[in-house]
């Protein structure tokens, strides 16, 4: 269930929501792409006491500045496309809007079940997570190992002759 646009407005708070955070990604990604191509001046860009020494610390202040701040946006953005409002908490803020005291059951039902969805979510991603952490080791170690192993194999085979 992603937050729906129902009878009831329960999806207003998830579009406004959606809409604020997916222009402030777009914007902050539009201002770290244009960012590099500042020239040393006193209004725009990343400016600092030791960026506004020369134009090769600019440059690079530049450079990382618009870096970060495009990839913020663009985090900011599958963040927002990612998010997903439990039932519940689309229930609530349509309770402050009307002034209703108590969650219905079947809202109770499907935050209950939401939250099961999530934990089964949790549990892939956390062994999609060990995995590639396992495969990094194996992937880094190995060679690392295999080039000490034959040093040592080498080191051996010269101090027996």
């Amino acid at each position: 269930m992603r937050g729906g646009s129902g009878a009831d407005g329960t999806g207003a708070a998830r579009c406004v929501f959606s809409l604020m955070f997916g222009i402030a990604g777009i914007a902050l990604a539009i201002m770290g792409s244009v960012m590099p191509a500042a020239k040393p001046n006193s209004v725009v860009g990343l400016r600092t006491t030791w960026s506004m020494k020369n134009e090769k610390a600019w440059t690079l202040s530049q450079r990382f500045g618009g870096m970060s701040l495009a990839v913020t946006g663009l985090v900011m953005l599958v963040g927002n496309l990612l998010y997903e409002p439990g039932p519940a908490q689309i229930y609530e803020r349509y309770k402050s809007m009307t002034g209703d005291t108590e969650l219905p059951e079947e809202i109770i039902q499907q935050q209950v079940e939401f939250e099961r969805q999530q934990a089964r979510r949790n549990n892939t991603v956390s062994v999609y997570a060990n995995l590639r952490g396992a495969l990094a080791y194996v992937l880094v170690g190995l060679p690392v190992w295999l080039y000490h192993w034959k040093k040592i194999q080498r080191e051996a085979a010269a101090g027996n002759s």
